[in-house]
């Protein structure tokens, strides 16, 4: 098996999902490697996150849908979702493969005008549920700056189609996946015209596949950290339909960087 194309990055492990830094995994990467340096042996936790499958920004101006995934998952900073002209009717939608508990979100162009905040919500099967999300980005103003906006998943998030959940438009994306869907909202129009956002990363879910009685698992891989005896942790990929965007990783005890390295075998 040969090496097509690879990527690495550091990232700084931390002791809270909250606190993390996210990485969006590349959605040609099949294999993970994961390099945790330590001068003892240490547990560390890789939380997966889900897949952002599909998102759109709604105006409802027009009405239109705009399709905004590939700007915010594409790991390119010269693509971005902006969103300097959102009003309060308008919607961003963001349907995932599992549950989140969160979203990183990679601010480029940051907020720095009015004092808006904003709303998370989740499809419950019949209406929209208010996650009272706690929002990183917000040191003033929503999107103001880097952060994790994460929320506790709640009891009742249904998949459905966007064409089931969405505001009704003439160019309304039709049928489709079901998804677990989020809806972010703002509480006043954005006004400041350099509002733009580079990624968006979904967290691990610490409450999945409810229905089926599962829902104290967790997304998550438990490894010992590299001291020159222990192997890297080697996580692979199914080539098609993963489930997973984005990784995490956590240490009670380590906050220096490790390492995450993407592989496209073939």
């Amino acid at each position: 098996m040969g090496i097509k194309r690879f990527r690495g990055e550091a990232v700084t492990l931390a002791t809270s999902l909250t606190t993390a830094q996210v990485v969006g995994i590349p959605y040609w990467a099949n294999e993970i490697e994961v390099f945790a340096p330590s001068s003892t042996i240490e547990v560390i936790t890789v939380g997966l996150g889900p897949t952002i499958q599909r998102a759109y920004f709604y105006d409802a101006s027009g009405p239109t849908y705009r399709a905004v995934q590939e700007a915010i998952t594409d790991r390119n900073t010269a693509t971005s979702l902006d969103v300097s002209v959102m009003q309060t009717a308008d919607r961003v939608y963001i349907g995932l493969t599992e549950k989140a508990r969160g979203l990183s979100v990679d601010v480029d162009g940051t907020n720095g005008a009015g004092t808006a905040t904003m709303t998370v919500e989740v499809w419950n099967g019949r209406g929209w549920t208010d996650t009272s999300a706690t929002d990183g980005t917000n040191s003033t103003a929503t999107l103001d700056q880097d952060g994790i906006i994460n929320w506790t998943v709640p009891a009742v998030w249904r998949a459905a189609t966007i064409s089931e959940v969405g505001d009704q438009s003439p160019d309304m994306p039709k049928g489709g996946e079901k998804l677990f869907w989020l809806r972010l909202t703002v509480s006043a129009a954005l006004t400041d015209t350099s509002v733009t956002v580079d990624e968006i990363a979904a967290l691990m879910s610490d409450r999945i596949n409810q229905a089926d009685g599962s829902e104290t698992e967790l997304d998550e891989i438990a490894f010992l950290s590299n001291n020159g005896t222990m192997a890297p942790l080697v996580i692979p990929l199914a080539s098609q339909q993963n489930p997973y965007g984005s990784v995490q990783l956590l240490s009670a005890s380590i906050t220096s960087a490790a390492r995450v390295n993407f592989y496209e075998k073939v």
